[in-house]
């Protein structure tokens, strides 16, 4: 199942990047919820530049 892949991943994501992880899915599902994808999109920019930086 792919709820279970995705849990596996989550699982070897070091545990100092994890919130990160968290704030990108919050915003993705927030952004859903609201049907505004912009929001969630900037989140995962705003993740993508903090994940590389």
């Amino acid at each position: 199942m792919l709820q279970e892949q995705i849990f596996d991943e989550i699982k070897q994501i070091p545990s100092e990047k994890l919130a990160e992880i968290y704030d990108l899915i919050h915003y993705f599902r927030i952004g859903l919820l609201h049907g505004q994808t912009t929001e969630a999109k900037l989140s995962a920019q705003s993740f993508s530049e903090r994940w590389r930086g």
